[in-house]
């Protein structure tokens, strides 16, 4: 009797581990990914693109690929601004970015002609259209 009662709890424990597993692959980082374009659409490789946290003004810089895609990921839930670079361009900048927990935040950037700079802002106070937005910004 006590054997069949140890058995059951170790098959009860196996069945508990087996679901764990998933629970641990949870995050609690958000992702922001975007394309970095000219006006007509071709894209930008070897762009500077900063990431900063507006809560602890922590930044993280990426150079946009041959693509001209730039990716950060495992970043913290909360607001950012993301300022992209490259000469022959007017910088941009755009404010607030929201990060959520594992979702990831479409910014893709239409860069203008000009010089660095020349700023080009982006700024809503309202968050939610930042965070579903996923038009180029011109």
């Amino acid at each position: 009797m006590v054997h069949c009662g140890r058995r059951r709890l170790v098959c009860t424990l196996g069945l508990f581990f087996l679901a764990l597993p998933p629970a641990w692959a949870q995050t609690t980082f958000g992702t922001v990914v975007g394309t970095v374009t000219d006006a007509s659409g071709a894209v930008i490789p070897a762009a500077q693109v900063t990431l900063t946290n507006l809560g602890t003004t922590e930044k993280r810089t990426v150079t946009t690929a041959d693509t001209g895609y730039y990716e950060f990921v495992n970043l913290l839930p909360g607001g950012y601004r993301v300022e992209v670079e490259k000469e022959g361009f007017q910088r941009f900048k755009r404010e607030p970015i929201v990060v959520e927990v594992q979702q990831t935040t479409r910014i893709d950037v239409g860069m203008q002609l000009g010089q660095v700079s020349q700023t080009i802002d982006y700024f809503r106070p309202q968050l939610a259209t930042w965070v579903r937005s996923s038009r180029r910004a011109r």
